[in-house]
């Protein structure tokens, strides 16, 4: 292990001043010194100057009349600079000079660690501080197999012995099972005589009462079965505390001692930084040519992650690399972590040398209704809830248990107490569970996580809606093992989760993963009953925002022939809400309409005042932008917040501020719009709807745009090209870089207009959106004619105004004005004889040409 000397006089001089009650400043000001040199001497940063320490921190810290630590602090000064007490060195103020060497005999003795600590750097140090400032004696670190309590606890020992006048000694507990023998092991650590005849407990106490000794007790969870106030272990150590005044206590366990004088630290497996600094150290030190890629680096980082971070499972797997390569070792442990975790330093403990043996002796220490738990507590992956507790049949105290026992974690996310459990416990945990037990607990699983799913009428509630969404979003990974285990063994119930899922899917933009799930329960469920329906109509949705349009027609052409006959009215009305937005994706007005229209009609007959308001808002958006209807939208708008009053639903109400704000920029007056548009964002914001949110900044970016406030425009449309790329939402992404391209236009940033504007032309190409596909090639001619290349921008010019006029009108009055004057600008600047029809007929393509050279040309450059 690597000399610390210089870290060692610093925590030194930390604890002394600690002791003095007095801060860094404070000590400065004494030793007139500045607080920074201070602060670089505790750290370790600066060596100490011998006559400095000697002569002013001895008196500043007050050691005048405890000569052992004015001594231990100068000795260490010493060794920091690497050099020998002078023997004529004075210090001042006390005439009793102790002989280092001589005392470090008489003192405790420590095992010396054969490798670094890495990573703990911040815990020794606050575990120092607090084990000095605070009354108490006895500190209990806690943890689970593997997770480092023995190195922490050597490292505390060697910081803090130099406090104590007798040191500090470490006693290992591995081997003892019987809390009564304790007193006689620990007697025998301390080298105290076997052949006295006074009972071990005594003989200990005579011996402990005069010294001032810091004293390790390790690995004491086994010795804590009988937790009352007959178990000898803790009772020896309450009478320890009770009746030798300078002796304190450090104790590393699983589980805490429930005494009132302990201070508990429960110690955290490494962060991954540190987790990948001791892979890499271990291996370089079985191997010394080895060295880390960036490469190799990334993917120990992901096998530190895998292994929980546990810095006992780290080293094992190092060990390893002398027979596999870093991506081999990654595949091997995901496939079984705890086979490969084995054979271990033949100088561990035999039940740290394979990480299954370390977590086995925590498991031989449940009695059997906790070991029931523990083993179907891990099927939930990624934590779970107190309530999952009592779905298993269990009472909570049970949990509590082996919660004290570090075999399960609590911590308070989003406002509420969730437990976990690390992978590589719980993977052990499975290890345990019969066929039978595990279908059982898998049944159970999949019950609980539909019954948390399923939609009430306190859920469609707002704040209900935004609780439940959290939660789900908190289970993700248990939802996907619920639905691939039932889709094996309980695709009925499997599909009602999926169903129970799809709203939450699609507020939370994992319309990829929703399709996946839907295609494979479809592939199970293929007798044409309403569940099925629902399932494709789910599918439909899932698979028009990812802009898969043919897989969106099949699954809706099937809803239709189960509708027709099943002659349900909730399908039918699905039916037509799903097909109206299908038509409107594909820029088909009057199909559109249709669909929307008779879904109103029927919704109205129904009397299901939530669809009639759905189909509402739907033909207020088809309708906005036609002067013929403003009457009729009118009229809608108003219907639907008279509905909303009676079934409020936060969803449609930011979509109706959508549609008010839509009126007034068509109307010109943006600063309204913006105000629609913030009050529509704070709602998709409250309830955690991802892709409205992403489309409320798409709409706030364009309000700007409007304004000419292009920078306020590029912030919204950056945040919310990053939320459609994470939901993968083709048609938002596609419409965000066009706009993105219109303002680098406005700014002269051509390159990147151009680059903007050609990839949404091939998002636009592939969704077959006419009318994007028009705008980039309008704003491609745009850049061009900004360069001056005039045939280069009348080729686009002219394709898309040919576009532009072969559909209904679509631009903003603004857009329309400028794309106009752009054309004349273009025509104007082109030679008499290239304005006629015939230059137009040798040089203008048409537009799936000029569309896939523009595409090939921006792949080339790429390229």
């Amino acid at each position: 292990m690597a000399d610390n000397s210089a870290g060692n006089f610093g925590s030194l001089l930390r604890q002394l001043r600690k002791r003095m009650g007095i801060n860094q400043q404070e000590l400065a000001a004494a030793v007139d010194y500045s607080v920074s040199f201070i602060s670089s001497l505790e750290r370790g940063a600066r060596l100490p100057q011998l006559t400095f320490v000697s002569e002013r921190l001895v008196h500043a810290l007050g050691l005048q009349d405890d000569p052992r630590l004015a001594t231990q602090l100068i000795a260490l000064a010493a060794r920091a600079r690497n050099v020998q007490l002078p023997k004529n060195l004075e210090i001042p103020l006390y005439t009793q000079v102790i002989e280092i060497g001589k005392s470090e005999k008489e003192r405790g003795s420590l095992p010396v660690p054969p490798t670094a600590l890495i990573g703990r750097d911040a815990e020794v140090k606050t575990l120092c501080n607090r084990f000095v400032g605070h009354r108490g004696r006895l500190l209990t670190l806690l943890g689970p197999p593997g997770v480092g309590k023995t190195r922490l606890a050597l490292e505390l020992a060697e910081q803090l012995s130099y406090l104590r006048r007798d040191g500090a000694s470490f006693i290992a507990l591995s081997s003892l099972r019987n809390g009564a023998h304790l007193a006689s092991s620990v007697a025998v650590g301390l080298g105290l005589s076997n052949v006295e005849t006074k009972p071990p407990k005594k003989r200990l106490l005579e011996f402990l009462r005069r010294r001032e000794l810091l004293l390790i007790l390790d690995n004491f969870e086994q010795l804590l079965t009988n937790r009352g106030e007959q178990n000898p272990a803790t009772s020896l150590v309450t009478t320890l505390l009770r009746e030798c005044p300078s002796v304190c206590i450090i104790v590393t366990s699983r589980e805490r001692l429930h005494l009132r004088a302990e201070q508990r630290y429960r110690v955290q497996p490494l962060d991954v930084d540190a987790a990948t600094a001791l892979f890499i150290e271990r291996v370089q030190m079985y191997d010394a040519t080895w060295a880390s890629t960036h490469g190799a680096e990334a993917t120990i980082r992901q096998i530190c992650q895998l292994l929980d971070c546990l810095p006992l499972a780290i080293e094992l797997a190092a060990a390893r690399c002398d027979l596999l390569t870093p991506s081999a070792l990654l595949a091997s442990l995901q496939q079984r972590r705890l086979d490969l975790l084995v054979d271990g330093a033949v100088d561990l403990p035999s039940h740290q040398r394979t990480l299954r043996s370390a977590i086995e002796g925590s498991y031989a220490l449940l009695n059997r209704e906790e070991k029931a738990l523990f083993c179907k507590l891990s099927i939930f992956s990624g934590g779970f809830c107190l309530d999952v507790v009592e779905s298993l049949t269990q009472t909570p105290l049970l949990l509590e248990s082996l919660i004290s026992k570090s075999l399960v974690n609590s911590s308070v996310l989003d406002g509420s107490r969730r437990f976990t459990m690390l992978e590589t416990v719980r993977e052990f945990a499975m290890e345990q569970l019969t066929p039978t037990d595990q279908e059982e607990a898998h049944q159970k699983h999949l019950a609980y996580f539909h019954n948390l799913a399923q939609p009430t009428t306190e859920s469609r509630e707002s704040a209900e809606q935004i609780r439940l969404y959290t939660r789900l979003e908190q289970e993700r990974d248990n939802i996907r093992i619920a639905l691939g285990w039932g889709i094996q063994n309980n695709p009925t119930a499997a599909l009602q989760l999926a169903l129970a899922l799809k709203d939450f899917w699609s507020i939370h933009g994992y319309s990829g993963e929703a399709a996946e799930w839907l295609h494979q329960l479809l592939s199970v469920h293929k007798q044409p009953t309403s569940n099925r329906a629902r399932a494709l109509l789910a599918l439909a949705s899932a698979e028009r925002r990812l802009g898969n349009y043919a897989s969106t027609a099949e699954a809706l052409e099937e809803v239709k022939q189960i509708a027709i006959k099943r002659d349900e009215t909730d399908l039918w009305l699905q039916f037509y809400h799903q097909s109206g937005w299908y038509f409107y994706d594909l820029h088909e007005y009057e199909p559109t309409r249709y669909h929307f229209e008779e879904g109103l009609t029927l919704a109205r007959s129904a009397q299901n005042g939530e669809q009639i308001i759905h189909f509402l808002v739907a033909l207020v958006h088809l309708q906005r932008d036609r002067p013929e209807h403003q009457q009729q939208i009118t009229a809608y708008l108003e219907e639907c917040l008279h509905l909303l009053h009676t079934q409020p639903n936060p969803q449609v109400q930011a979509f109706v501020l959508q549609q008010y704000g839509a009126l007034e920029v068509a109307q010109q007056r943006y600063a309204r719009a913006t105000q629609y548009y913030e009050q529509m964002l704070r709602i998709y914001r409250k309830i955690g709807d991802k892709l409205g949110r992403a489309w409320g900044l798409e709409l706030l970016a364009e309000a700007a745009w409007f304004q000419e406030n292009f920078d306020t425009a590029q912030n919204y449309h950056e945040e919310a090209y990053r939320l459609f790329t994470e939901i993968d939402n083709p048609d938002g992404i596609m419409t965000v870089l066009h706009h993105l391209g219109q303002i680098a236009r406005r700014q002269g940033r051509l390159s990147d207009a151009n680059s903007f504007y050609t990839q949404s032309l091939g998002y636009a190409k592939m969704l077959k959106n006419r009318h994007l596909i028009a705008r980039c090639l309008a704003g491609l001619g745009g850049v061009a004619l900004l360069q001056s290349d005039y045939k280069q921008a009348a080729r686009y010019m002219y394709s898309a105004k040919r576009e532009f006029d072969a559909l209904p009108p679509f631009l903003a009055p603004i857009d329309q004005d400028e794309f106009q004057k752009q054309y004349d600008k273009t025509i104007a600047h082109l030679d008499t004889s290239e304005q006629g029809t015939s230059w137009k007929e040798k040089n203008i393509l048409s537009t799936e040409q000029l569309v896939s050279i523009t595409l090939l040309q921006h792949d080339n450059q790429t390229i």
